[in-house]
């Protein structure tokens, strides 16, 4: 439900790929824009992240976004060996037809974001890439070299080996030339993948962060007691959290806040709307303007009610102090 099947036929690759592109219940509602998150290996994640997006919506984690998920729609082995020709950006030693990130990269510049942008009520300036494996390694070679396509990168476990150090370079000579990365980053690893895949991870990490590149936010971590074949999992939904995250901060529920946390809530997908206003230096809140119950700091940025010890509220705010979401704790 909620998902279109597209077919878009690329002249850099040669290739017919096929399009996952699930809309949150929300698009069909209004006329609004919304972000989009281009989702590699869709043949194999597309189902879990439509899942995953749904959840962090539904808790208010993140904003309604629509994704496009790249596939292929072939048996494994022809899928096996297409992604790794179009997301290695270095040729594997005796393995031909590998290594054409240039190609798969001009077919997302040129063709892919140009057809999405044009069919669906995307915004041009909030894509998001995220990658696993070959396609984490992807998303690094566009991080390193045209980062500007993209403002938000979730980057799980990328193998930074058999040639695609070649990223390592990429990105020391985006340094010399560039003191800005205009990029929000989450990258993770499992902390049970061979020492010799974690290594030219870690050094690409920890390199950038110390770059002091301006616009730049980088939250790296290895998650324990996972592997390869699991991490992706949990690194989705931790990175989706983070890359929309824009800085934000639970406010301290104290009077001087108040007044920023003035306005109307929707919960998810459901329908619920609560409004907020300020009322005599005291916060009340009502679910569509019944009963206006007073709200009480009952920790250091909670709020409860008087009488209902089962249901607290916090708010999210941005850099700049706005209040970005509410959160009901239950």
């Amino acid at each position: 439900p909620g998902t279109h099947v597209r077919e878009v036929r690329s002249s850099f690759v040669d290739q017919e790929y096929k399009l996952h592109i699930y809309l949150p219940a929300a698009y069909a509602d209004s006329t609004r824009v919304f972000p989009v998150v281009y989702l590699t290996d869709s043949d194999a994640y597309f189902g879990f992240f439509r899942s995953l997006a749904a959840n962090l919506r539904y808790g208010n984690m993140i904003p309604d976004i629509v994704i496009v998920g790249i596939a292929y729609e072939e048996d494994v082995q022809s899928y096996l060996r297409k992604r790794e020709r179009d997301l290695l950006p270095a040729a594997i030693p005796n393995r031909p037809g590998t290594g054409a990130a240039d190609k798969f990269f001009s077919f997302l510049k040129e063709e892919l974001i140009p057809f999405v942008e044009a069919e669906y009520r995307v915004d041009p300036g909030d894509r998001t890439i995220a990658g696993m494996s070959g396609g984490a390694t992807f998303a690094l070679y566009v991080l390193c070299t045209s980062p500007e396509l993209f403002s938000r990168y979730v980057i799980v476990s990328p193998y930074l080996v058999y040639g695609q150090e070649i990223v390592l370079d990429l990105e020391d000579a985006y340094a010399a030339q560039h003191d800005s990365l205009p990029a929000h980053v989450y990258s993770a690893m499992g902390e049970l993948e061979p020492a010799y895949v974690l290594g030219p991870w870690k050094t690409l990490v920890v390199r950038m962060n110390k770059r002091e590149y301006t616009d730049f936010e980088l939250w790296h971590e290895t998650l324990e007691g996972l592997s390869h074949m699991d991490v992706v999992f949990s690194a989705y939904a931790r990175g989706m959290k983070e890359v929309f995250s824009d800085g934000a901060a639970a406010l301290r529920a104290v009077p001087e806040n108040y007044e920023a946390c003035v306005g109307l809530y929707e919960l998810g997908s459901m329908g619920v709307r609560f409004i907020v206003r300020l009322q005599a230096n005291t916060l009340r809140i009502s679910r569509a303007g019944e009963y206006w119950d007073e709200m009480i700091p009952v920790a250091g940025a909670r709020f409860g009610i008087e009488g209902n010890d089962e249901v607290q509220f916090s708010f999210v705010a941005g850099r700049d102090g706005a209040v970005l979401r509410m959160i009901i704790h239950q």
